[in-house]
């Protein structure tokens, strides 16, 4: 598959361009890195991955930051990594799109390039969380900040398709992230929004509270785009913090030197299984091309799985399912008020 690679962010790159190597060589993937040509020629050459077969660098002098207003980064930069992957696969040279960047600029860059899926209000960002009971879909993660009652009800169709189609989840189930499980708790929003998802064909199980995130028990969790930002970003250092110290206490004395050798990789599961976000990337819905962002890949392997990704995106082709979708949707909810 060809894929666009936004290739410089606020992380490390020698870890993109590893994971990047490995896409190459292990999946068969053909990828166009997106960045300063200088910097990227001149790592890869360290890595001994200058004249990789599959791998090629395309200059992007520019880069968007997280302090560029997204709408004017999009005009004053075109020469950016992020404005030229999108524009690459809105062209059909590439046909998926990875990138590094913030979640509000990646969202502009391809509404600009892209466009938006027809029907779709407003695209979400999905990130998968790990928990004891299985992966839990939360849509959306930054992608929207100012979300309204009908963008929620899309959140909730566009995970129940990405957990059917990509996740292969059969019956997925669907819950609202409130303040609490009392309607009188919540906000105006959530209010709102609780009759049109208990009649969106999906299967509604109530509101959850962020506390309960971590445990899981659902397949997806709506949630307007700055709360569900602002829950993303803390499981991500929570379960950063939480790795920390325990590799702090196994190197601890000798007893415990001892007792981690025997048991550091079971710590290490159970941390990763316990509310943290997962490294594989998340998708961004609702947009005319299969797009994944890469969240903080501080390894080779986090990398490789967003690649991973976007490939399995593209393969399922939910975008016109997804329209259909929105369509039937919007269909009898409108008949039902003919009715009533």
């Amino acid at each position: 598959m060809r894929i666009a690679v936004d290739a410089v962010g606020e992380s490390p790159l020698r870890p993109v361009l590893e994971g990047a190597l490995r896409a190459v060589k292990e999946e068969g993937h053909e990828l166009f890195l997106f960045g300063p040509a200088k910097a990227l020629n001149e790592e890869l050459a360290l890595l001994g991955g200058a004249e990789t077969p599959g791998l090629s660098v395309l200059d992007a002098p520019s880069s968007v930051t997280p302090q560029d207003d997204p709408a004017a980064a999009c005009r004053e930069k075109p020469d950016s990594g992020l404005m030229r992957s999108a524009e690459w696969v809105a062209l059909k040279r590439a046909e998926a799109m990875v990138s590094l960047g913030e979640p509000t600029a990646v969202v502009a860059a391809c509404l600009w390039h892209l466009k938006r899926l027809r029907g779709v209000l407003r695209p979400a960002l999905l990130c998968t969380i790990t928990t004891p009971k299985g992966p839990c879909l939360l849509a959306d993660a930054g992608a929207c900040l100012d979300s309204k009652p009908w963008h929620l009800l899309q959140f909730a169709l566009m995970g129940t398709l990405y957990a059917q189609r990509v996740l292969k989840v059969a019956e997925p189930t669907v819950r609202l992230l409130a303040a609490g499980p009392c309607e009188g708790r919540s906000d105006e929003l959530v209010r709102e929004a609780l009759p049109l998802l208990r009649y969106a064909g999906v299967r509604f199980m109530g509101t959850i509270r962020a506390g309960d995130l971590p445990r899981g028990g659902t397949d997806i969790v709506v949630a307007n785009g700055t709360c569900g930002e602002v829950a993303a970003r803390l499981l991500m250092g929570a379960s950063a913090s939480m790795r920390d110290m325990i590799e702090s206490e196994l190197r601890g004395g000798m007893l415990s030197k001892v007792g981690g050798a025997l048991s550091r990789g079971a710590i290490r599961r159970a941390g990763l299984s316990c509310g943290s976000v997962s490294a594989d990337g998340a998708p961004l819905l609702g947009v005319a091309g299969p797009v994944v962002l890469s969240l903080a890949p501080n390894s080779a392997d986090a990398f490789l799985g967003a690649i991973r990704t976007v490939a399995k995106l593209a393969e399922s082709d939910i975008q016109e399912s997804l329209r259909e979708r929105l369509e039937d949707v919007r269909s009898s909810m409108e008949f039902s008020k003919v009715v009533e």
